[in-house]
């Protein structure tokens, strides 16, 4: 037969157990601590095993697992839903904001590298609409129009009101650009460095 040292010791143990998982119960932690030190105690007729049940019992009663630690709610998860969509209704329409008016003054910048093309053609050629040769003056492919368009067309730039004297270099929203930059639309710059746009905001707005 066992002798009751051991008993006392195995049972020590399954309480050293059951305390370590139940950190709340304190009187649990205490008499696993005993149990271990040593004092031989049988616990399951002492006073002390008594009060151990109890504990164990009690901390069962307030909600604490015994084998695995609860999820979340339903409710928890639709809350976080739903402050995930509130964040995302206020910063989406400002990132777009942003982007549609990075491309904006990408492309008012990239209009006045087209007209310091003008200027240098007709400084070669002592007009604007045609070189030395009489061949009609065109647009060059410029790196800024090319970095603007890449993987999608968001400007054309175009030339107009090309005469001996005279100019206007445009540049005109396309697709997505067009439809969230109708306050600004097409920009203008011609000859005489006037700046212009089809839509109805500032100046100050549209080409800053």
């Amino acid at each position: 037969m066992r002798s009751d040292a051991a008993t006392a010791m195995e049972a020590g143990g399954r309480m050293a157990i059951d305390a370590a998982r139940c950190g709340s119960c304190k009187d649990a932690i205490v008499l696993a601590r005993n149990s271990v030190d040593g004092r031989g105690r049988r616990y399951a007729t002492s006073d002390e095993g008594a009060r151990y049940r109890a504990s164990m019992a009690g901390a069962r009663a307030r909600g604490w697992p015994s084998t695995a630690i609860a999820g979340f709610t339903l409710i928890e998860v639709m809350m976080v839903v739903v402050i995930v969509g509130i964040l995302a209704s206020i910063a989406y329409p400002s990132y777009v904001e942003y982007i549609v008016r990075s491309r904006r003054a990408t492309a008012a910048a990239c209009l006045h590298d087209h007209a310091q093309f003008m200027e240098r053609f007709n400084a070669l050629n002592l007009r604007y609409d045609r070189d030395t040769a009489g061949a009609d003056v065109a647009l060059p492919a410029l790196t800024c129009a090319g970095d603007l368009n890449s993987g999608q067309t968001h400007y054309s730039f175009t030339l107009t009101d090309v005469a001996a004297a005279t100019y206007t270099v445009n540049a005109a929203p396309q697709g997505h650009q067009a439809s969230k930059d109708t306050a600004c639309g097409t920009l203008s710059l011609n000859q005489a460095g006037v700046r212009s746009h089809s839509g109805s905001g500032s100046d100050r707005d549209c080409w800053r």
